[in-house]
């Protein structure tokens, strides 16, 4: 994901405009499924609009691909929480 997308994408979230923040998150990994840190991003999303199978999927996923990555452990102890 591009600095300037990135960037939009984040602020659509934090304008609570998750329609825009996931579409943009969704482009972005069908140009680089396994970006851990859009995953992330997007997992975040869906868990904050209460679709949290789609959450923890793509938190799984971003965490398969960086173990370590603390912002996904702490969104999918959050869906579970």
């Amino acid at each position: 994901m591009g600095t300037e997308a990135k960037r939009e994408s984040l602020s659509y979230r934090m304008l609570k405009k998750y329609d825009n923040a996931l579409d943009d998150f969704t482009k972005s990994l069908d140009i680089n499924p396994d970006n851990a840190e859009t995953l992330s991003s997007r997992g975040e999303v869906y868990r904050t609009t209460g679709k949290y199978e789609n959450a923890l999927s793509d938190l799984n996923k971003s965490l398969s691909i960086e173990p370590t990555n603390a912002w996904a452990l702490s969104c999918r102890g959050s869906v579970y929480y």
